[in-house]
C-alpha cells in the first residue's frame, strides 16, 4: 500500500523539480480570468517567465493595487507599463512583476489551496 503511494509522490515530485529548472513556476492567482472550468481563484497555473510581454499575452502579475497575484490579459504595453484586463476590472503592472506567460491551466486545485490559506 505504501509503495503505491510513494511512487506517484516521487515522480510528481520529480516533475516538478525538472519543471522549475526549466523556468516554469506554478501560481495560485487571487483574481483575475475565469476560464470553462471555473474562475482564477479555484484554478493553479504554470507560467514561464519572458524577456517581453505584449499584447494580448495572458499572464499571471503582482498588480500596484488589488488582489494579487491576478491572472490577466494585456491590453496595452507601452513604457514600460502593462495594462491588464481582468475579469471585472483593469489592473496595471510593470514587466518586472510580471510572473510569467500562462502555459497551462490547472482546474478545482486552487479550491483546496484556498481552504489551508495559500
Amino acid at each position: 500500500m505504501l509503495n503505491r503511494v510513494k511512487k506517484p509522490l516521487a515522480a510528481l515530485l520529480i516533475l516538478f523539480l525538472l519543471l522549475f529548472l526549466f523556468g516554469f513556476r506554478i501560481a495560485h492567482p487571487k483574481d483575475g480570468l475565469a476560464n470553462a472550468l471555473g474562475s482564477a481563484q479555484s484554478s493553479l497555473v504554470i507560467v514561464k517567465k519572458a524577456s517581453v510581454y505584449k499584447s494580448g499575452d495572458k499572464i499571471v502579475a503582482q498588480p500596484q493595487v488589488g488582489k494579487s497575484p491576478v491572472l490577466g490579459i494585456i491590453a496595452s504595453a507601452e513604457g514600460g507599463s502593462l495594462e491588464l484586463i481582468l475579469e471585472k476590472s483593469v489592473a496595471r503592472t510593470t514587466p518586472e512583476d510580471v510572473s510569467g506567460k500562462l502555459v497551462l491551466v490547472i482546474p478545482f486545485v486552487g479550491y483546496l489551496l484556498s481552504v489551508v490559506g495559500l
